[in-house]
């Protein structure tokens, strides 16, 4: 199994909910899912060779087509939560009913011998996989788009307000907002303009460092300014203190409206 970067940058990495020690298998496969939906392509290679041990007891088999139907169950609702591809309930609740009934009036005519001798562990690894889903469907995973900044949970979870969902639900809308449209790159050096003592910036990119300009010089002593990676600096936002070029980004998230010599924001104001 190989990878472009890029696709990792696009759908993020593996869900830690599905795989050996967790669900117990389905973290490949409902990652390929995630690569399709985004309109990506998986290629399979017929020369490859694959060394590949297989269980040598019937207990050992169980084991794993038990783990095997555990897993592929939590991927499917897994996959529903995150996509919201309604195919994944209907596989869950009308195709794979379908096919164990149909497996299991074959096994009682001509016996639970062979293929028959795993529905039993199989169908318990069925329900086995419902109930891990609800244990563990709200246990964040790793988020997609979500490389260079700030998880959005982690982000949201940042209100400055004491009840973010009722005094605090405007800002913390307004933090989603400024979290979907924040470009998901590398950057290193960031202007703020008008950061004041929100410090958004800082929390939603806490590996960059960040050039806070205000024209308020009590901001100053702001907390959020007096993190190492932050420089507050008083200046004018329509006269910037700054050579061309030296930073990667430009943010400002709400100040446009003061700004009585600028007509209307540039489409991407986000981007230097």
């Amino acid at each position: 199994m190989a990878l472009r970067r890029k696709v990792v940058e696009l759908v993020g990495d593996f869900d830690e909910r599905l795989g050996a020690g967790a669900s117990g298998c389905s973290e490949d496969s409902e990652f390929w899912y995630r690569v399709l939906a985004a309109g990506w392509l998986c290629r399979y290679e017929p020369t490859a060779v694959i060394y590949h041990y297989h269980r040598r007891t019937m207990d050992a088999l169980k084991q794993q087509m038990y783990a095997y139907m555990r897993g592929h169950v939590a991927a499917l609702l897994i996959q529903t939560t995150k996509l919201h591809h309604l195919g994944n309930l209907s596989r869950l609740l009308v195709s794979l009913p379908k096919y164990y009934a149909r497996l299991i009036v074959r096994g009682i005519i001509s016996g639970f011998h062979g293929r028959y001798r795993t529905i039993a562990v199989e169908l318990l690894g069925c329900l086995s996989g419902i109930r891990f889903f609800l244990r563990h469907w709200s246990t964040p995973a790793t988020e997609v788009g979500s490389m260079y900044k700030k998880p959005l949970n982690d982000f949201l979870a940042c209100n400055p307000f004491s009840r973010p969902f009722t005094q605090g639900f405007f800002y913390r809308e307004k933090m989603r907002a400024i979290h979907a449209i924040a470009p998901d790159r590398p950057l290193q050096n960031i202007l703020e303009i008008g950061g004041g003592q929100g410090g958004l910036t800082a929390l939603l990119y806490p590996q960059a460092q960040i050039t806070n300009l205000d024209l308020d010089p009590q901001f100053a002593q702001a907390a959020c300014n007096q993190q190492s990676n932050v420089q507050f600096v008083r200046g004018d936002a329509t006269r910037l203190p700054f050579a061309d070029a030296c930073f990667d980004a430009v943010t400002c998230s709400m100040c446009w409206s003061i700004f009585p010599t600028i007509a209307k924001p540039p489409p991407k104001p986000y981007e230097s």
